[in-house]
């Protein structure tokens, strides 16, 4: 009687031990649909200025209900909380991953879609005053491609000022044409060269009389 038992026990074991793999296996169309979910899932990020810093926040939108966020670096999970979920505390100049997961039996394991968030660093210099008339240049932008030091700030700024005035300079050498530089002599020399104006111009009209008596 126990052998008959232990027979069926082993039976029933064979039989459903396929179904029940079979159930947890996760089919292509269902990947398929889960992927197509989870590449609808968009991403943003926002940002609050705070004492010459900035705190920035991530927001997914269209997040389907039954999916979760995993930060594919420290792999903290973020479970599905509405249509739109919002993760803080994120560090300027860091980079992201977030992966998008779905709940549903035999597929949870599988990673759908991945976000990839590059945040900048944030220039608490920017409003400086000796930004004035420069605020295109790139040391002068809120954002920046690594974090600055005030004494960094203000050199390369400094460097850029100095080399701007001095290309206004050199246009304006170029600018200065013949006239100009006599005008700019005649000004600076005109003690001695009006007497000599004045000299040979006595000295023309004189000829120019002379030749008129001759006729």
């Amino acid at each position: 009687m126990k052998i008959y038992k232990y027979s069926l026990l082993i039976i029933l074991s064979f039989i459903l031990v396929p179904i029940t793999i079979k159930g947890a296996v996760c089919s292509n169309s269902e990947k398929v649909t889960y992927q197509s979910l989870a590449k609808n899932i968009s991403m943003s990020y926002e940002y609050t200025e705070e004492n010459e810093n900035a705190q920035f926040y991530a927001t997914f939108t269209n997040v389907p209900e039954g999916f979760y966020l995993k930060n594919l670096d420290t792999k903290e999970t973020y479970y599905y909380t509405g249509s739109e979920m919002t993760i803080g505390g994120l560090e300027q100049g860091k980079k992201y991953r977030y992966g998008i997961y779905t709940t549903a039996f035999g597929c949870d394991s599988i990673l759908l879609y991945t976000h990839y968030l590059n945040l900048p660093y944030y220039n608490p210099y920017y409003k400086d005053e000796i930004c004035s008339g420069i605020e295109n240049f790139k040391y002068c932008n809120k954002w920046i491609n690594k974090k600055i030091t005030y004494e960094e700030f203000k050199e390369n700024v400094g460097k850029y000022l100095n080399k701007n005035n001095n290309v206004e300079k050199e246009e304006k050498i170029e600018n200065i044409g013949l006239f100009d530089i006599l005008i700019d002599f005649y000004l600076k020399y005109y003690i001695f060269v009006l007497p000599i104006i004045i000299v040979i111009g006595i000295v023309i009209i004189r000829k120019y009389n002379k030749k008129q008596d001759l006729f």
